[in-house]
């Protein structure tokens, strides 16, 4: 189920080679218009594209595994998509994150956005992702593309680590789904 897409994602799609083994990818990009910071994760592992989807769409687990998210409060959640809040732990961000989801199951992507951000010391503007995952054969790979844009005065971090810890994150809930399925 691999598209044909006219942006800069497809270069990592057609000229990287075929994904064969598990693995984690992460690159920074060149700002956005705002001047935010963009990065890419490429997170490949042996699944179906649909399993993946289902899996990163899971907040319950996504609660329960993520290395960076402490709590998730789900406000609405349906077909098209879902409203939550997010605080992440505390090392990492003090603060409450809104975000707002729209789903396309059907061709297994998904865009999220900060809507809201309450907290002791706001850093962040905006957050934007689009996520999307296509298959090659056995191994699928996630392209998550993340912008972020921060308050004026404050330095945006090179975030190469958070990123990497992200798609590991993706590829182990996955797993873990599985194995609950399994049960």
């Amino acid at each position: 189920m691999s598209r044909t897409v006219p942006n800069i994602e497809g270069h990592y799609i057609y000229n990287y080679p075929i994904p064969t083994t598990e693995g984690v990818q992460v690159h920074r990009m060149p700002p956005c218009a705002k001047g935010g910071d963009s990065y890419q994760v490429i997170a490949d592992m042996e699944a179906t594209p649909e399993e993946i989807f289902d899996a990163i769409t899971d907040f319950d687990l996504m609660q329960h595994t993520s290395s960076v998210i402490k709590e998730i409060i789900v406000h609405k959640r349906d077909e098209e998509g879902a409203t939550i809040e997010m605080r992440l732990h505390p090392e990492i961000d003090k603060g409450t994150f809104y975000y707002r989801y729209a789903f396309d199951r059907k061709n297994t992507q998904m865009f999220f956005w900060m809507y809201d951000y309450k907290g002791p010391n706001r850093q962040w503007y905006a957050i934007n992702v689009e996520t999307r995952v296509y298959s090659f054969g056995k191994i699928s790979r996630i392209i998550l593309t993340e912008t972020f844009v921060m308050e004026k005065g404050i330095p945006n971090a090179d975030a190469i680590g958070l990123f990497t810890g992200v798609g590991h994150d993706m590829i182990n809930r996955t797993k873990k789904r599985r194995e609950m399925k399994k049960k």
